[in-house]
């Protein structure tokens, strides 16, 4: 399995808030969560690290819309 290389490419969103990103680098990504209504409000999102750690983000975007989540096996 090749590996490819991880790009930021800049900030995304609305107006206000804060900018966040992750601390430890992901290997394998486990589930997302998307916060939805007539567009995205929100996501977060669960992953493994490269030592085999579980990490999880916060709530990134706002609190409105119902959420659903996609779990990702491989």
């Amino acid at each position: 399995m090749q590996s490819t290389p991880l790009a930021k490419v800049g900030l995304w969103g609305g107006h206000g808030g804060t900018p966040d990103d992750i601390d430890v680098p992901p290997k394998r990504l486990i589930s997302l969560t998307i916060r939805h209504g007539d567009g995205i409000d929100a996501l977060s999102f669960a992953y493994v690290d490269i030592q085999g750690n579980k990490h999880s983000t916060g709530l990134w975007g706002g609190g409105g819309g119902v959420p659903t989540q996609v779990y990702i096996y491989m």
